[in-house]
């Protein structure tokens, strides 16, 4: 049970950091060879890793597709969708739409998974997206705003990294190597995000030296580490848990934006957002769920 809980809270607090890692690499590299940059280190970390401790058999097994699958939508698709979504409108408010995941993480858990969802715990998804619309209005944004439609780029990120969570966890309940599943899965990323550069033009770019790089390539590696405690929270417990203790981001981003990035000034609405989240993700945390 531990490591269902504590390894995802770390992973929030990763992610957090590399939201504000993206935020300064944006200012000196463009988004679409940012990407590429940080999935490609996501993918050179795990082969560095665990490339080696593994046979061939394992690529043949009957989980590999699934977890070639979820790479798709998560690193690739995800990163990308967040780094665009970072450089537009912030990282308080990417974190913040990213509480969204145990709603978009539930659903094809319970449909396709079979797992169970007590009344506390769709009280608690709902306190957690309560929590949403106040971080939503504390940064100024309505409907009337020209640019809300902006918020469909987090929003796209969040669902891409929930459809990833349960089509890892089948592959898992087939094969519980975690080390493995994201040694595929940030492979099947490094693949994807290469084949969309180079149909976008300019892949050489990928190659040149700069602070830019410097920066994605350390926002690869801090995801990657989320990434892979992520999938160790998901080999041992149910989707479900795993991604509302993920979806503790927002806090993390609102404090390392305040105390560490000075990029934030913490008020008492943000208190309210905090606390929301809090309560929701402890709520499903406790609510009791089997997978």
């Amino acid at each position: 049970m531990i490591q269902t809980i504590v390894y995802p809270l770390v992973a929030a607090v990763l992610f957090a950091i590399a939201i504000h890692i993206q935020r300064q690499a944006t200012r000196s590299l463009d988004d679409r060879t940012g990407t590429v940059v940080s999935v490609l280190s996501i993918a050179l970390l795990f082969w560095s890793i665990s490339g080696w401790r593994f046979d061939l058999s394992y690529w043949f097994s009957d989980a590999t597709p699934y977890f070639l699958v979820a790479g798709i939508f998560f690193p690739a698709l995800a990163q990308r969708l967040q780094i665009v979504s970072t450089k537009h409108i912030g990282p308080a408010l990417t974190g913040a739409l990213g509480s969204f995941l145990p709603l978009f993480a539930a659903i094809p858990a319970v449909w396709f998974l079979g797992e169970h969802l007590t009344l506390q715990q769709y009280f608690g998804i709902s306190v957690l997206i309560g929590a949403l619309f106040v971080a939503a209005i504390v940064r100024g944004v309505s409907w009337h705003n020209a640019g809300f439609y902006l918020l469909f780029l987090p929003l796209a990120a969040t669902l891409s990294r929930s459809i990833g969570f349960p089509i890892a966890k089948a592959g898992y309940n087939q094969l519980p190597e975690p080390l493995f599943g994201t040694l595929a899965m940030s492979t099947a990323s490094a693949v994807t995000i290469l084949v969309m550069r180079i149909i976008s033009g300019s892949p050489g770019k990928v190659l040149a030296l700069s602070k830019g790089h410097a920066f994605f390539a350390l926002n690869g590696i801090l995801i990657g580490l989320g990434f892979m405690l992520v999938q160790f929270s998901l080999s041992a417990g149910a989707v479900t848990i795993t991604a509302s203790i993920v979806s503790s981001v927002p806090i993390w981003t609102l404090l390392c934006g305040a105390l560490v990035f000075k990029s934030e000034s913490l008020t008492w609405k943000h208190g309210v957002i905090g606390v929301g989240v809090f309560i929701g993700a402890v709520m499903i945390v406790t609510g009791g769920t089997s997978s």
